[in-house]
């Protein structure tokens, strides 16, 4: 019985600055669920695990099995880019952004933008970046154009407004 699990779900959930009540919604179940998860007085489905790990993208061995450290998520191995491109640009963006260990001001900084709120608005969902910003991200992060836009629901969906 993994032990780590609850742990490492809570560390993830703060690591992305999101409440039990947030990630609850985003998960499909109940805050109480994630708070007996998280205390380690529930076990999580198969199901669970596997939406976790997609929210998160991370492996599912990261989060069931104890040998890997909860801090492990951070050196960016358990990370699995199959799992980031399930995730919306915002999504995806943000844990980028995190797996670098960067806030969204140090973020924003890299790319030569006065304030962090451009980089929120990305997260958000409520901005689509401009080709230019696009590979700039890219840059900065060390990963490709095609890992950020890639829309594994529907290819020609892909930022219809670049």
């Amino acid at each position: 019985m993994p032990q780590l699990f609850g742990p490492k779900l809570l560390y993830l959930r703060q690591q992305q600055n999101l409440s039990q009540a947030e990630l609850s919604r985003l998960l499909g179940t109940s805050r109480a669920h994630i708070n007996n998860i998280e205390a380690g007085r529930k076990l999580p489905s198969p199901a669970f695990i596997s939406r976790a790990a997609r929210l998160f993208s991370v492996s599912a061995d990261y989060l069931t099995r104890d040998g890997v450290a909860i801090e492990s998520i951070l050196n960016g191995s358990t990370i699995s880019e199959g799992a980031l491109l399930l995730l919306p640009f915002g999504e995806r963006l943000k844990t980028l952004r995190l797996n670098k260990g960067w806030t969204q001001a140090e973020l924003a900084q890299q790319l030569g933008l006065r304030t962090h709120s451009h980089i929120s608005f990305l997260e958000s969902g409520r901005k689509a970046p401009s080709l230019e910003l696009l590979i700039q991200i890219a840059d900065a992060l060390n990963v490709s154009v095609d890992l950020l836009i890639h829309d594994s629901s529907d290819e020609s969906t892909i930022y219809p407004s670049l």
